[in-house]
């Protein structure tokens, strides 16, 4: 019953289960009642306008259990939003979420943080900013990024942009990114079910490709014309001759360092209201300014840490960036800005740091299985994975974040599916988890399943 009323659409079905669930309580077993109470209360709170007497949970066992304790406070959450306590209803959700966490209970995590991040971002006295964090390294963590799964970076850009968070660049970037990497199919799933917010995404997003000049237009012109009457501004901090051609349009192209000279001298940070050229020349700007830091603590990192370092903040991005032409400068040269480009010293820069706790949870997962290989099979892997085509690197990314997403330290072995013969050599190879493993290869849906088997012992030979 429990499961029938959690795969129904029907709420006249959904409703019907709940008395006959309520009615027959006392005869459930007591070692799954605490499922039945928390489905109950959660039917309650799901359909505040029927008429049932609530459901009561005093009892000292449902106070302790965790899991309980958590559905307990969603209900009443529920009920506090439905009568119009939007800031009560977001500090109940995210106690429950801090119990979750307690027990890694990964779907009660992501839709309580969701629940709570969704009625609350609109609400002007109540700062957020701890919870959005916590969103954002879940994501990185427990979600690969399915099209079931965009509802949540859909609640994470509207909240970060209605509370003006820097967050919202970043957020942005990964969804213009997730999305040039979809098939067609997936995608325009997407486009269908999420048109705004992807417009919004873009409206926002970064570009890290190099560009020399920028084409200027009405959205430019603009914006700089909002200095123009401030006296501390005069001419943007450019020449007399340089300030009229942009703006009387004598020139159709403005270069980047006019661009950056234009930040500087007046300040211009990161809003809703700067058009894409400047946030993206502010981003690169920043990532030059952390490269020059970071390169020097790379460069003296033994061999072996770096081709860690690298492979986890690789592995962790979102972006569709093929190292294959690049992992030379990397390994066997010393570095030199003008053959290294943006996305490559920002794989870099995330070896120490990660300006988005969404990062953070990638390189979290993807660390538990780049630090298990053996020291002398590092350079190994990474040349097998330099030899893959686009699509079987990304499954392979999908492949090794699972297998630090799945080690869960409170399942027992035996609940772990048995591994494939095809990836008992690699598991050999590398000196592998072979349960974290097998998992791993179960995770993706048959159709990727046999794609990536094949591909795996392609690798073999």
């Amino acid at each position: 019953m429990i499961e029938k009323s959690n795969c129904t659409d029907s709420k006249e079905d959904e409703i019907n289960i709940y008395y006959e669930l309520k009615n027959n309580i006392a005869r459930i077993p007591i070692y799954i009642r605490n499922i039945a109470i928390m489905n109950l209360k959660n039917t309650e709170e799901k359909y505040f306008d029927f008429d049932a007497r609530r459901m009561r949970s005093w009892s000292d066992k449902y106070k302790t259990d965790e899991i309980i304790k958590a559905w307990i406070l969603f209900s009443e959450a529920r009920k506090d939003k439905n009568n119009g306590n939007i800031i009560l209803a977001y500090k109940k959700t995210i106690e429950a979420v801090e119990y979750l966490k307690k027990i890694l209970h990964p779907f009660g995590i992501m839709i309580g943080l969701n629940n709570a991040i969704w009625w609350i971002k609109d609400q002007n006295d109540i700062d957020i900013y701890s919870s959005i964090n916590d969103f954002e390294f879940y994501l990185g963590y427990y979600i690969e990024n399915e099209i079931e799964d965009f509802r949540f970076l859909d609640t994470l850009l509207r909240a970060c942009i209605s509370k003006n968070y820097f967050d919202m660049y970043e957020i942005a970037y990964i969804i213009d990114n997730i999305i040039k990497k979809m098939k067609n199919d997936k995608r325009r799933s997407i486009y269908n079910n999420f048109q705004s917010i992807l417009n919004m995404a873009r409206n926002i997003s970064y570009s890290l490709d190099s560009q020399n000049e920028y084409t200027l237009n009405t959205t430019f012109l603009d914006f700089i014309g909002l200095f123009q009457n401030d006296e501390k501004h005069k001419y943007l901090g450019l020449s007399k001759r340089s300030y009229f051609n942009i703006m009387s349009r004598n020139v159709k192209k403005i270069n980047k360092s006019t661009v950056r000279k234009i930040i500087k001298n007046n300040k211009i940070k990161y809003n809703t209201k700067v058009p894409n050229v400047f946030i993206s020349e502010i981003k690169k700007m920043k990532i030059e300014e952390k490269f020059k830091e970071n390169i020097k603590k790379f460069e003296n990192m033994d061999r072996t840490k770096k081709i860690r370092g690298f492979l986890i903040s690789y592995l962790s991005e979102e972006s569709d960036y093929i190292f294959k032409t690049k992992i030379k400068y990397v390994f066997d040269e010393k570095f030199n800005l003008k053959k290294v480009d943006y996305r490559l010293m920002q794989i870099i820069n995330r070896i120490f740091e990660e300006e988005n706790s969404y990062y953070r949870g990638r390189k979290e997962i993807t660390s538990k299985f780049i630090n298990r290989i053996k020291e002398n099979k590092l350079e190994k892997f990474m040349k097998n994975y330099q030899k893959l085509e686009f699509e079987e690197m990304e499954m392979m990314k999908k492949f090794i974040r699972n297998y630090g997403r799945y080690d869960i330290k409170t399942v027992k072995d035996e609940f772990y599916p048995k591994t494939c013969e095809e990836i008992d050599w690699f598991i050999q190879e590398y000196g592998l988890n072979p349960k974290l493993c097998g998992i791993s290869v179960f995770a993706f849906d048959l159709n990727e399943r046999k794609k990536f088997l094949n591909f795996m012992n392609e690798m073999k030979i």
